[in-house]
Order: structure tokens, then sequence, then C-alpha cells
């Protein structure tokens, strides 16, 4: 447990530059047929993973497979269905509703994804977030 508390602070936490959003994400709600999605806010994100807002610590909880993980479609501005999907890891999460925040860590992402997520964040250097 320690040394995951270290990993947390440590200043090696984000490598990636983190940019500002504004837009949704629909994660899939499990065993839902036909497939369920529900909607979160998203604040900020990089190549690696995703900070979320919206619903309560019992609707995100309902949203993961016993990993601890779900799926979600990204809406990136412009984008045509379908929408990219991928696999992200709930890393933490807190607040109070309606403005519960989760961070995921992206867990299943392809190649084509991730190229498309590193040219969304160079496009948007406007919309750079820095570490404090």
């Amino acid at each position: 447990m320690i040394k995951k508390m270290r990993y947390w602070f440590s200043s090696r936490r984000r490598r990636a530059p983190r940019v500002a959003v504004d837009w949704m994400v629909d994660l899939e709600v499990p065993n839902s047929q036909p497939m369920h999605f529900t909607g979160l806010f998203a604040l900020d994100m990089n190549a690696q993973g995703i900070r979320l807002e919206g619903g309560d610590p019992e609707q995100v909880r309902k949203l993961l497979s016993i990993d601890g993980r779900a799926w979600m479609r990204l809406r990136l501005p412009g984008m045509k269905p379908p929408l990219p999907r991928l696999e992200g890891e709930l890393r933490w999460g807190m607040g109070e509703t309606p403005h519960f925040r989760t961070g995921w860590l992206f867990t299943n992402v392809d190649r084509e994804l991730l190229k498309l997520l590193d040219d969304y964040i160079a496009a948007h250097p406007e919309d750079l977030i820095a570490d404090r």
C-alpha cells in the first residue's frame, strides 16, 4: 500500500501533457441487452487517461467489471460515428453528487486511437494544463 501511495505522489505521476476538454464520454453499462450507456462529462485528458465528472459513487460502481475497468466511447469534437472505444481502469473517485469526479487510466488503446489522442492534444496547445 505504501509503495502505491508513493507512486501517486511522485513527480513522475503525469508524464504526458494534459488538455482541458468539455465533452461527453459514454461508458458502457455491463451486461445490458441491448447495450446501454451512461454519459459523463470529460474535464481533462492525456493519451494515458481522462478525468470525468458526473453521477455518484454507486452509479460508477455499476459500470465497473470485477477488475475495476469499464469500456467507454470518446466523443472527440467533430468526430463521426463509430466513436472510438477503449477500456479504462478506475484509479480514483472523489466529491459529491452531481460533481463526483473520477480518474481513469486507459488500459486498452489501439495504436490508431493513441495517434488520434496525440493529434488532438497537439492541435490544442491553448488548452494545456500545467502540473502544479
